[in-house]
């Protein structure tokens, strides 16, 4: 009888150091699935950096734009003026199309 007890407690603490090496094999698994992020979340991320990026060059041409309408108002623009002014819509413009297909593709 104390030959199988020995067998039984043998055996109970192989199966204890199995268990344990699995769930220190998992839990680091989990620590680094964790620790570090997904391509896809990099992806995400950088087209939201990207789209941020687009939308605040955007806001800041408007801006240049509305100064500029302020500052000539009622009066006619010099033609270096007028020329940086047409500049600067048709880059707005652009903008605005490159935000509006970004927001298509789902990134805002």
């Amino acid at each position: 009888m104390k030959d199988w007890w020995e067998n039984v407690g043998k055996k109970l603490a192989l199966l204890g150091g199995i268990l344990a090496l699995i769930s220190t094999l998992f839990g680091g698994l989990f620590w680094l699935d964790n620790r570090y992020a997904s391509s896809a979340e990099l992806n995400k991320v950088k087209q939201r950096l990207e789209y941020k990026i687009v939308a605040d060059q955007q806001k800041s041409i408007q801006e240049r734009i509305w100064k500029t309408e302020d500052r000539f108002l009622g009066k006619p623009m010099t033609p270096d003026v007028n020329d940086e002014h047409r500049k600067l819509q048709e880059e707005n413009t652009r903008l605005k199309n490159k935000l509006t297909e970004m927001e298509k593709q789902g990134v805002q």
